[in-house]
């Protein structure tokens, strides 16, 4: 049957009825849009922002860095640390755990004044502060954000070993060719709140988790720059 003029929508009403639909469309594109940039990726960073373990604290020492001047735990607190054990003697992991730590200071600038870095050396007997300054330099390490510490060796062991529960130990009669003592020491970052609690641990030949530890480093970064802190190097 064919259609009769009254049968057929006029051209005003299919006008009229295509306006409403494509602007709704569009709405609905948008929210979707919005959906996916805004709410899923907030949903995202909300189930990733669970606090950070406590692992332990960080012991009471006093040591000296690579300029001599003598350096306790309390000089540290009030700012987020991020430490390391080395040697200067060490031909493997140790240059690459300072090359990595050199690393973190370039991209910690924005927080110089929030931030320390501390690298303890696990051959204190041979890496004196005048060796430590030498190899500081080598690394490029800004002594007002980068200490390497050195002094009494069981005072360093009861740091690592008995205050953030990591590996140190000497194999015996089994030097390495440059006549170093043969340690065995971990190769990771340890990462401390201003409160000296220990709150993470990062395998700093894992690239993923070296980029979580400087996260959670900024999420736990105070506000406010702890009193007498310099200014800012960014």
């Amino acid at each position: 049957m064919s259609e009769t003029p009254s049968d057929r929508p006029s051209s005003r009403s299919r006008h009229g009825l295509r306006g409403p639909l494509v602007l709704s469309a569009i709405l609905s594109v948008m929210a979707l849009m919005l959906f996916g940039a805004v709410v899923l990726p907030t949903l995202g960073l909300r189930a990733n922002q669970q606090p950070l373990e406590v692992y332990g604290t960080m012991p009471d020492f006093t040591l000296r860095d690579q300029t001599g001047a003598e350096v306790t735990e309390d000089m540290l607190r009030g700012h987020v640390v991020i430490a390391s054990f080395i040697f200067t003697r060490c031909p493997t992991v140790c240059p690459l755990l300072t090359m990595k730590m050199r690393r973190v200071q370039d991209r910690t600038k924005y927080a110089a004044d929030r931030l320390k870095l501390i690298s303890f050396s696990v051959d204190p007997a041979y890496d004196t502060p005048e060796v430590l300054a030498a190899y500081a330099a080598g690394h490029g390490a800004d002594p007002a954000r980068w200490r390497f510490l050195t002094g009494d060796a069981q005072a360093i062991q009861r740091i690592a070993v008995d205050g953030m529960m990591l590996a140190l130990d000497v194999v015996p009669g089994d030097p390495l060719p440059n006549g170093a003592p043969n340690v065995v020491h971990a190769e990771h970052f340890v990462l401390l709140d201003p409160e000296l609690r220990i709150r993470g641990y990062y395998d700093a030949n894992d690239a993923k988790r070296i980029e979580r530890m400087l996260r959670d480093a900024r999420r736990l970064m105070p506000k406010v720059a702890p009193p007498g802190a310099g200014p800012s190097a960014e």
